[in-house]
């Protein structure tokens, strides 16, 4: 089936990735602000707060404008499965070899910590951009869920078999060794690459 062919929300959503953050960036260099602007009636706050909103608000309107606003009645058609501090997980049994993460209203950790340093939308979208760049991975922006808390961001990500089902998981010499043959140099807690100045930390 082609990517014109699949249902929603999964038309298109090998390019929404790049287009929604496209449209951010349009927004950081002052375009399309009338998505952005801050009431006069907001309560003062943190700058890393007002930079949240900032972004999810550019984003609602990213996904309203492509018709990529979910809803609980689609997710709950998903099968559920088990997901970590970031995301909820999902499989659609429809679509199989995909699994869909979701995160918590504007990005917040599930497990209700402090994510430190915070992050947006569009750092957040940024980085699995550079996933796909750096790691060859091929994860999709499939929309947003609106909550009163802020919008859930919503992607699609390939399942990989693992070669050695009972051992699944590269253990962390096998993660350095892999990092080192890709030009990654370990400084100061993260993996830096100078020939693209990526750094790749977690």
């Amino acid at each position: 089936m082609s990517t014109t062919e699949q249902p929603w929300p999964y038309a298109n959503s090998a390019r929404r990735l790049e287009a929604a953050l496209e449209w951010l960036r349009r927004v950081d260099a002052g375009a399309d602000r009338t998505y952005a602007q801050t009431g006069s009636s907001e309560r003062a706050d943190s700058e890393s707060a007002r930079a949240n909103r900032h972004w999810s608000r550019s984003l609602a309107a990213y996904a309203q404008s492509e018709g990529a606003i979910l809803s609980y009645d689609w997710l709950n058609a998903m099968e559920s499965r088990p997901g970590g501090h970031e995301h909820e997980t999902y499989c659609d049994p429809e679509h199989p070899g995909w699994r869909i993460k979701v995160t918590g209203p504007n990005l917040a950790l599930l497990s209700g910590r402090q994510r430190i340093p915070e992050l947006t939308a569009i750092t957040y979208l940024e980085s699995w951009r550079l996933a796909n760049v750096v790691f060859g991975d091929g994860v999709e922006f499939l929309g947003i869920i609106p909550t009163d808390e802020g919008p859930r961001l919503v992607i699609r990500q390939p399942e990989i078999e693992a070669t050695d089902p009972d051992a699944p998981h590269p253990s962390k010499t096998e993660i350095n060794a892999w990092l080192r043959s890709a030009s990654f140099e370990h400084d100061e807690g993260a993996w830096m690459r100078d020939a693209d100045m990526v750094v790749a930390y977690d």
